[in-house]
C-alpha cells in the first residue's frame, strides 16, 4: 500500500503490519533524495522502531521498505534476497528472557505463512540467535521476514525489525 502521508505510511504499518499498540509516531527524517526514516514507540517500551520509506519519484506517493531496532539486528537474509524455505536466520539480539519472535509474511496477507521463536541475548546484553523457519510455497513473489519482542509487561509487541524478502531460488 502507498501513501501520500510518509508519517501516516509508518503509523499504518506499525499498527497493521507490526501489530504495536497505541504507537507514537515521530516526523520523517529524510535520508536521502527518495528515502526518509520515521521512528516509532510504543508506550511500554523504551526502545525505538526506525520504519524506512522510500518515495516514488513520478507520484510522490510513499512505501514502506523495512524496519530496524538496535536490540533486533538481523544479519541473514539481507533486505530484498531470494529465499527458499526453510528460511535460514541469523542476527544478534536483546530481548525479555532472551526469547525473540519471528513471522514470514507474504505480500498482500496479514497472515504468517510461519511462524517461530528463537533465542538471543538478554537483559540488555546482545547475545546471538540462529534459526530456521519452514514455510509452504508462498502465493506471492515478494515477503517480509518480521522479528519482534513482547513486552514483559502488557504482552504487546515493543519493537520490531522487517526485512523485505523475495521468495524463489
Amino acid at each position: 500500500m502507498r501513501f501520500t502521508d510518509p508519517v501516516v505510511a509508518a503509523r499504518s504499518f506499525a499498527i497493521e503490519f507490526l501489530h504495536m499498540i497505541s504507537p507514537t509516531i515521530g516526523s520523517l527524517v529524510s535520508t536521502g533524495a527518495q528515502d526518509g526514516t520515521v521512528s516509532v514507540q510504543v508506550p511500554s517500551s523504551s526502545a525505538v522502531t526506525t520504519v524506512e520509506e522510500r518515495r516514488d519519484p513520478s507520484g510522490g506517493t510513499w512505501w514502506i521498505t523495512g524496519a530496524t531496532t538496535p536490540n533486533l539486528v538481523v544479519t541473514s537474509p539481507r533486505p530484498l534476497d531470494h529465499v527458499v524455505s526453510p528460511l535460514a536466520i541469523n542476527g544478534q539480539s536483546t530481548a525479555f528472557e532472551a526469547v525473540i519472535n519471528l513471522q514470514v509474511l507474504q505480500d498482500g496477507s496479514l497472515q504468517a505463512i510461519a511462524t517461530g521463536t528463537a533465542k538471543g541475548g538478554s537483559m540488555g546484553t546482545m547475545g546471538p540467535f540462529a534459526t530456521s523457519l519452514t514455510f509452504p510455497a508462498p502465493a506471492s513473489s515478494g515477503g517480509a521476514l518480521v522479528v519482534v519482542t513482547i513486552s514483559p509487561k502488557d504482552g504487546t509487541v515493543a519493537e520490531a525489525t522487517a526485512v523485505r524478502l523475495t521468495f524463489g531460488p
